[in-house]
């Protein structure tokens, strides 16, 4: 009797193990489906945004900057893509070189590819110093789906996160949206994708000025 009772405690003992095994396994698989399964329209404040086309993109300077149907010029928030053309010291504006441009370049090819002449939405936040109207861009991929321009970037290797913060108050955006672009950015960088297969030196050399993401 005594045998029997302690082979059924042993075998509760089991089945409490592995029902416990299988509910942690399934929170984290749930954890990384949300991830999936969040919009590419996903917006700063933590919503996704409706498609209404607002512009038309004209013209791509490089893969964060372009000008609309007016002439309005945009830089894309909430990333930083390698310089394609540089100011030098006597206020010339020349073309980068080697990985920097290297990587501009394909920054800026693939916005063109996505957004030049077509339709997008465009939901603008603020002025940088450059007088350049700040602001967050959607576009339809080929199946019609609603994209975040700079998601996109990010999770193809071809910009790094910018000017986004979860306390500082000039950067500040919504958590949601924060955690989201850094799991985007460590995805691109743990399977090494785009500019984020370098090594600290070679990745500085993309990004050599100190105009780093806070």
């Amino acid at each position: 009797m005594k045998n029997l009772l302690y082979s059924f405690i042993k075998s509760l003992s089991f089945l409490t193990i592995l029902l416990l095994c299988t509910l942690l396994i399934s929170c984290s698989a749930s954890k990384k489906e949300n991830y999936k399964s969040t919009r590419n329209s996903f917006y700063s404040k933590g919503k996704d945004i409706q498609w209404l086309p607002n512009h038309i993109i004209k013209h791509i300077h490089d893969g964060d900057t372009f000008t609309d149907e007016s002439n309005n010029v945009y830089r894309l928030f909430s990333v930083d893509t390698p310089e394609i053309t540089t100011f030098t010291f006597n206020h010339k504006n020349e073309s980068t070189v080697g990985l920097e441009h290297y990587w501009a370049q394909k920054a800026t090819d693939f916005v063109k590819r996505v957004i030049q002449n077509k339709k997008v939405t465009i939901i603008n936040k603020t002025h940088d110093v450059y007088h350049r109207l700040v602001s967050a861009v959607f576009y339809k991929d080929g199946e019609g789906n609603v994209k975040n321009l700079a998601m996109e970037l990010i999770r193809r290797g071809l910009a790094r996160i910018a000017f986004i913060s979860k306390t500082n108050k000039m950067f500040n955006v919504d958590s949601g949206f924060f955690d989201y672009m850094q799991f985007l950015q460590e995805q691109a960088r743990s399977n090494r994708v785009g500019l984020f297969k370098y090594d600290s030196a070679n990745f500085w050399n993309i990004f050599p000025k100190s105009n780093v993401g806070i």
